[in-house]
């Protein structure tokens, strides 16, 4: 051991005397468009009392859905929907080997998952009624028990990245994520992962017809409505389509902003239980994600846990003997200069030793 320390640490020496350059390697996540949730951070929540919660959105309708303004100069606004459902990894290799290993991680918690899968579709689904549609019926009257599909497989496309997604009744508890992602992560399987709630569905939103609010033909009570327009909602008028037209609107006052407009139909939601009619882009309906429970400072080998095996992936690949994946890279850069180096490296090794009791 004393043998292997000292070789170690001459090799760290030599390593903080010489510019390695870093082997990069392509971003392994395969979904097109992705976002960071925090992307909505900085805009502001719009309160619509749930009108949105019934829409369907990607594929889980679970969740509350949470409305933000685009701009403060914008009529676009985004509807989110968290997926408290849905688990997401990345493969570290796309193989059929390593799936089989993920799906023997998965049984337990999703029985008969592994029979279900199909290598070729890259999909498998336990059905509630003990078996899958045939053709004549409808899909919509049958239920997942769960299902495993690669997050691409909707636009034709093979990616490295794969969706677990959970029936109603059929989600295991808050801890069974965490145990999933160890068991994957001990195995060497996955780059990334993430829990329940940390991706999200979202839409593009905008009126139907600019700032006036249009509603299915005869689904408002005209009186009901309009005595409620006099009393809560001053000045907007109630305007019924009649012979010829596709819509019943609701027209606010001159110079009503588009987020008093739709704060304006939560409040009618509300208080009527009908939803207004608003364009969805589907340009824009690609998943968020959130946290990655694998960005863990100092873990270069993804394993949850740190040690010297850290130390040795952190060296291999400032000598170009590693490469390393985007989360990993991140994890090796304790310092967050946005560059692993011989200075994380060192920091990383004090950490190991219990020289230091902090990474960065």
């Amino acid at each position: 051991m004393k043998k292997t320390m000292k070789m170690l640490t001459a090799a760290l020496l030599a390593l903080a005397c010489l510019p390695m350059p870093i082997q990069a390697q392509a971003a392994p996540h395969g979904w097109y468009g992705t976002a960071d949730q925090t992307a909505f951070s900085d805009l502001d929540e719009v309160d619509v009392k749930g009108m949105f919660d019934a829409w369907s959105m990607g594929q889980s309708t679970d969740g509350t859905t949470h409305v933000y303004r685009k701009s403060n100069v914008s009529s676009l606004f985004y509807l989110v929907r968290s997926r408290e459902n849905v688990l997401r990894f990345t493969l570290r290799e796309d193989t059929d080997a390593a799936m089989a290993e993920v799906l023997e991680v998965l049984e337990p918690y999703c029985p008969g998952l592994s029979a279900a899968y199909d290598a070729q579709q890259r999909s498998g689904t336990v059905w509630q009624e003990g078996r899958a549609p045939t053709y004549g019926e409808r899909v919509g009257d049958f239920h997942s028990c769960y299902q495993i599909y690669d997050v691409e497989r909707w636009v034709g496309e093979r990616s490295d990245t794969f969706d677990v997604e959970f029936g109603e009744g059929y989600r295991p508890d808050d801890a069974a994520a965490d145990a999933i992602c160890k068991a994957l992560a001990a195995r060497g399987l996955i780059t990334s992962f993430y829990g329940w709630g940390e991706t999200a569905d979202y839409n593009e939103i905008c009126s139907m017809t600019n700032d006036v609010l249009s509603y299915t033909p005869g689904k408002l009570d005209a009186g009901a409505v309009q005595a409620y327009l006099d009393e809560a909602l001053p000045g907007w008028t109630l305007n019924l389509g009649g012979e010829g037209h596709n819509e019943d609107h609701i027209v606010p006052p001159a110079g009503t902003s588009s987020i008093e407009v739709i704060e304006a139909a939560g409040e009618i939601y509300e208080a009527f239980g009908i939803t207004a009619l608003f364009l969805a882009l589907e340009s824009a309906n690609d998943p968020l994600q959130g946290t990655n429970a694998l960005a863990c400072p100092g873990d270069v080998t993804l394993d949850c846990e740190i040690g010297m095996t850290d130390v040795v992936a952190a060296g291999e690949s400032l000598l170009g003997a590693r490469s390393l994946c985007d989360t990993e890279q991140a994890n090796f850069d304790v310092d967050g200069d946005g560059v692993p180096s011989t200075t994380d490296l060192l920091c990383i090794y004090k950490y190991v030793l219990g020289i230091t009791d902090t990474l960065g």
